[in-house]
């Protein structure tokens, strides 16, 4: 049987969790006193350089690369790992059978295909390591600071609007969830457990949220949303810390082309 709320609180807290991250942008660390723009660019390459990567070095180093300036940025490891972990473990279900089609190899009686268990490891590794430089970049970065850089780094409009429309949707998103399940507890007095509550609460909760959609909307257009986002206008500014971490970025650069001749 299906607990909604234990299901739905469980949505509600991975939500929560993602958006916490942004609070450790406000501290005094060394990733947040680099430009967005610095930060942006570094962790696309770094990503790409990790998902093409041959071998497990690369991969690995960066990973560790990650997790060293993550401390650096004062965000604790267990604070760290907990936000990203979800994504990798679901990664290796997905390709874990891989290792066992036309397995040629005995273990623990299992027939383990050599080629594919290495493929299924150095996918999880390349997968942890460009989630672990995009979670950096989203615990030392401020969401309208990446919008406003994203701005002046010439990006469609269109996708600004889209991703901060996103964003603070979730927000919305987050509390209608909250309230319905802080009413439905208040009018149960035994939990019930049920597919057909299950979709019920969903389709009620479906409901609301368009309806809600609707009503965010109108009260935009009434407050003059032109269909464009006003973001802050920072300026960009070199920053030792940023110079450094620049310098960093190209050694990686290297360390993947001497790894990958």
């Amino acid at each position: 049987m299906i607990d909604i709320d234990k299901t739905a609180g469980d949505i509600t807290k991975a939500i929560r969790n993602f958006m916490a991250a942004e609070e450790f942008s406000y501290i005094n660390g060394y990733m947040q006193g680099i430009a967005a723009e610095i930060k942006i660019v570094a962790s696309v390459v770094l990503i790409f350089l990790a998902i093409s990567s041959s071998s497990f070095v690369f991969p690995l180093l960066l990973l560790l690369f990650s997790i060293t300036l993550a401390l650096a940025s004062r965000i604790s490891l267990a604070t760290y790992i907990s936000r990203f972990y979800i994504i990798p473990l679901f990664s290796v279900i997905v390709v874990l059978p891989l290792a066992f089609i036309n397995g040629d190899t005995g273990m623990y009686g299992l027939l383990i295909n050599a080629e594919g268990a290495k493929y299924v490891a150095l996918f999880t590794v390349r997968v942890m390591a460009a989630v672990a430089t995009v979670s950096l970049l989203l615990f030392t970065t401020r969401f309208s600071a990446i919008l406003s850089a994203l701005r002046r780094m010439k990006f469609p409009m269109t996708l600004i609007t889209i991703m901060a429309m996103v964003y603070r949707y979730l927000f919305t998103f987050l509390t209608q969830l909250v309230n319905m399940l802080l009413g439905r507890r208040s009018r149960m007095v035994e939990r019930r457990k049920s597919i057909k509550g299950a979709s019920a609460f969903a389709g009620n909760f479906l409901s609301r949220i368009l309806s809600k959609s609707d009503a965010v909307y109108l009260a935009m257009r009434a407050r003059g949303f032109d269909g464009s986002v006003k973001t802050f206008d920072r300026k960009f500014e070199w920053s030792s810390a940023g110079i450094i971490y620049t310098t960093m970025v190209i050694a990686m650069v290297f360390l993947w082309a001497i790894t990958e001749l």
